[in-house]
């Protein structure tokens, strides 16, 4: 929202741009080039979104413009967008997962992952999913003490076709549509 009116936020290689969403009429242009197979997201007011790295912006500055929070440029997502929780911060760039300081960009951990990726990973029970255009699921488990400061592979299923869909989680499940299938895996699930 821009003074309380829907906003809508496009990315493109020539800018990023937001529009009054009921009237179209432009509300600002930042000449930040972007990634455009990436998504931004929005969380609580700030957007992030893939500039060559990685770029956090407030959204709730009382600026004409946001403001720049930060940029890394070693925090790129590649095809998979970023996902955020609370202070921590995880992209996917080519097969090097990496988990940050949402706060402050402050890379915390990388983790090399075989295969390559278009689908985004996602987060369910303090673990990361990542799943490989080849269907093979790894599964990350980060540090309990909740500052996520590292991060391993604990497990590996391989789902035996290709997946470029992003899973959905629901009700302690994993939704994961491949090219044939679209499968239901919980924690006692076991894959044939």
């Amino acid at each position: 929202h821009h003074n309380g009116a829907p906003t809508v936020i496009l990315q493109s290689g020539s800018g990023l741009n937001a529009f009054d969403a009921d009237t179209g009429e432009s509300i600002w242009d930042l000449g930040l080039s972007c990634g455009t197979v990436s998504s931004p997201l929005v969380v609580d007011n700030t957007l992030y979104v893939t500039s060559g790295g990685i770029t956090k912006l407030d959204l709730n500055s009382s600026a004409e413009k946001p403001k720049v929070i930060w940029a890394v440029n070693k925090l790129n997502a590649n095809g998979a967008s970023p996902v955020v929780l609370g202070d921590n911060f995880y992209a996917l760039a080519g097969a090097i997962a990496k988990g940050a300081n949402s706060n402050t960009g402050e890379i915390l951990w990388q983790l090399r992952l075989k295969g390559r990726f278009w689908a985004t990973p996602i987060l369910a029970d303090q673990h990361l999913y990542f799943i490989n255009q080849d269907g093979l699921v790894q599964i990350v488990e980060l540090d309990g003490d909740g500052d996520s400061q590292a991060a391993s592979i604990v497990s590996v299923i391989d789902m035996g076709e290709p997946i470029l869909g992003t899973p959905a989680a629901a009700d302690n499940a994993l939704f994961i549509r491949s090219d044939k299938h679209l499968w239901k895996v919980t924690k006692t699930t076991k894959v044939k």
